[in-house]
């Protein structure tokens, strides 16, 4: 089985508007609906699991309804991505064996395309996780803490990290619970983790980079907004 667990959590509102980036449209569609709608053109994904905030659990399920649209899974997430993702990976890992497959897609990345998706399915069965991302184009530099030039990355080596990521269900979960006792022990500052590839490497797992896609941007901002609005139909 390959199932979308679609993070859609966040209450963010720098995108535009007052209402948390997913639900705003894009051209007359809800960014949400448009990334649900992503997964289910792929024959290959047998359930999709979407995760919003408690508080718009509601609001979720009126506008699905609106645009006749269904996910298998619909719950409430955390605080923040990560424990929003833990807490759909445990849901998931009740129904589904820790063979299947998880594919961990921001819901504010409205244009991931089913050939990045279908890679993402074939590199997390065979090799147990996947991330997807693009390399580094543009000369890569570090910045110090009064925002001056303190060194420059490698770009042969640099890569810009997007979503899905995935995994083998079993593979995500065991790191999820690995991380989620070092971050209780003070090893780790929850603070630095903001994706499930960090998640699964800091579990000393290996995963491999599927290639990404320059329109498969996230919406964070207003300046995001209007990109999608001009990329996608």
């Amino acid at each position: 089985m390959n199932i979308a667990l679609i993070l859609a959590g966040g209450t963010g509102v720098r995108a535009k508007g007052d209402k948390p980036k997913q639900f705003i449209d894009i051209n007359g569609t809800p960014m949400l609906i448009r990334t649900i709608n992503c997964f289910k053109q792929v024959p290959q994904i047998d359930s999709i699991c979407v995760v919003v905030p408690k508080e718009y659990i509601t609001l979720t399920e009126n506008m699905m309804r609106a645009y006749n649209m269904s996910v298998d899974h619909l719950i409430a997430g955390g605080k923040d991505r990560r424990e929003s993702s833990y807490i759909g990976v445990k849901y998931l890992a009740d129904i589904f064996t820790e063979e299947d497959i998880v594919l961990i897609h921001d819901g504010a990345r409205p244009n991931v395309n089913q050939r990045i998706i279908i890679d993402n399915i074939n590199v997390a069965r065979r090799n147990g996780a996947a991330v997807t991302a693009i390399r580094g184009q543009d000369t890569l530099l570090i910045g110090d803490c009064e925002n001056n030039v303190a060194g420059y990355v490698n770009r042969e080596n640099a890569y810009m990290v997007q979503t899905p990521q995935s995994f083998r269900l079993g593979l995500i979960k065991h790191a999820h619970e690995k991380i989620q006792e070092e971050i209780i022990d003070g090893k780790i500052n929850p603070g630095e983790i903001t994706d499930d590839s960090r998640i699964a490497v800091l579990a000393e797992n290996k995963v491999t980079i599927v290639a990404g896609d320059k329109f498969n941007i996230k919406v964070t901002t207003q300046e995001d907004f209007g990109i999608i609005c001009n990329i996608m139909e």
